[in-house]
């Protein structure tokens, strides 16, 4: 945990490690544009262009503050089925 005081109040952050390669996510986890770029090996707004064009498959899940998320397993399925698949 983290804690950040401002002021007369503290604020308790917890952080989660970034996945790394000794560390690999798990189909659970659920990931961003940012996670889905670095896998594909393009940038984020990319990936958004995708969803955009109707390229992405639909988000698995949308956070109460309408950011969607996607499952790894869903992710990793559409890259082996997109055209010009570069992995």
């Amino acid at each position: 945990m983290t804690f950040f005081s401002l002021g007369r109040k503290t604020l308790e952050i917890q952080r989660f490690p970034r996945p790394t390669e000794e560390a690999p996510m798990s189909s659970a986890d659920l990931w961003s544009y940012r996670e889905i770029a670095a896998h594909i090996g393009v940038q984020p707004e990319t990936v958004k262009s995708y969803r955009r064009q109707g390229i992405l498959p639909a988000p698995d899940v949308v956070t109460s503050f309408g950011q969607p998320r996607w499952y790894a397993d869903t992710i990793r399925s559409w890259v082996r089925r997109r055209p010009h698949n570069r992995r």
